[in-house]
């Protein structure tokens, strides 16, 4: 069984005398469609450390898409994979793997993943969604995902 950790602690020596402690977590997020920003679809990036990186679609469903699109401000999402809405550029970080959300989370920082830049990836393997809103009179209950 594998650990799922929110969040990366990274232990960083300087040298023999000093330890300094960095925590790694998501600072921002945004959508990317053919590397101009989107507004409610495109590839997810988020921002750690100050940069822009992407999310392997390992284990990318309903849930992860619809939390990521939650943090946008959105109601729900829509998973698609194998970057969808193109690769990013081969110096991009690939920043988190096998994203696994409840789907009650409001923010990705709240999902389980391998660590901060720790992936099995490549490029053609960036995670996309399509963000929604539920229309004015109609209540969301719960989403079914799809099986993953």
């Amino acid at each position: 069984m594998q650990t799922f950790i929110p969040r990366e602690i990274m232990l960083l020596f300087s040298d023999m005398s000093c330890l300094l402690i960095a925590v790694h977590t998501i600072e921002d997020i945004r959508l990317m469609v053919d590397n101009t920003l989107g507004t409610n679809e495109g590839r997810v990036e988020i921002k750690v450390s100050g940069l822009w990186g992407t999310v392997c679609d390992d284990r990318w469903g309903y849930r992860e898409a619809s939390v990521a699109c939650r943090h946008l401000g959105f109601d729900y999402g829509e998973p698609l994979t194998d970057a969808a809405y193109g690769e990013a550029d081969v110096n991009v970080p690939i920043w988190i793997d096998n994203v696994d959300c409840q789907g009650s989370e409001d923010n990705l920082v709240d999902c389980g993943h391998h660590g901060y830049g720790v992936h099995n990836c490549d490029h053609s393997e960036d995670a996309s969604v399509i963000c929604y809103n539920v229309p004015d009179g109609i209540q969301l209950n719960s989403i079914t995902p799809k099986p993953q």
